[in-house]
């Protein structure tokens, strides 16, 4: 299998496997890559560099993007259900109309993302940055979040979204900026 840049078609990245679920991708250099539509459950990408990849429709159910890159990457109507995108880095991602139940967001950085229809139902918010994202009909319902978490200043109440606050016990940092 190859990973291919999304804009001139340049082999990336050739892969032994046929499919790329459970794939261990960490670390790997896949800036501006094109895995559109591709089935990525499970896999391993934890601290890969994305940054704006096309990811659009892809399958990335209970995938590990722990400390990833996705700056600018795009990412509407992926499967990111139960994901692990602690600390990874999403600044001006396009996440419109994801399913993002369950994700762990812990310390992420979500500053000017696309959460526009996004379902982040349960979703792990402590200490993520989701300062200037645009959060239009978003779903928060049972999100959880904390003092360290950053909201658009346009969203005035979370817990009116749906989303729960949680003791200043639990870990979080700045969300980064």
């Amino acid at each position: 299998m190859e990973i291919k840049q999304r804009f001139s078609g340049e082999v990336l990245m050739r892969l032994e496997a046929d499919t790329l679920v459970e794939a261990d991708l960490a670390g790997a250099a896949l800036e501006v890559c094109n895995l559109a539509g591709q089935d990525l459950s499970r896999a391993n990408l934890e601290g890969a560099d994305l940054a704006v990849a096309d990811l659009s429709r892809a399958i990335l159910t209970g995938a590990n993007l722990r400390r990833a890159v996705l700056t600018g990457a795009t990412l509407p109507r992926a499967n990111l259900r139960e994901a692990t995108l602690a600390e990874a880095n999403l600044k001006g991602a396009d996440l419109g109309d994801c399913d993002m139940t369950r994700c762990d967001l812990k310390q992420a950085n979500l500053r000017g993302a696309n959460l526009s229809g996004a379902d982040l139902t349960g979703a792990d918010l402590c200490g993520a940055n989701l300062s200037r994202a645009f959060v239009e009909f978003a779903i928060f319902t049972d999100a959880t979040y904390d003092d360290a978490t950053q909201f658009p200043a346009l969203m005035i109440d979370p817990e009116a979204s749906g989303a729960r606050r949680v003791g200043s016990n639990q870990q979080g940092g700045s969300g980064g900026s």
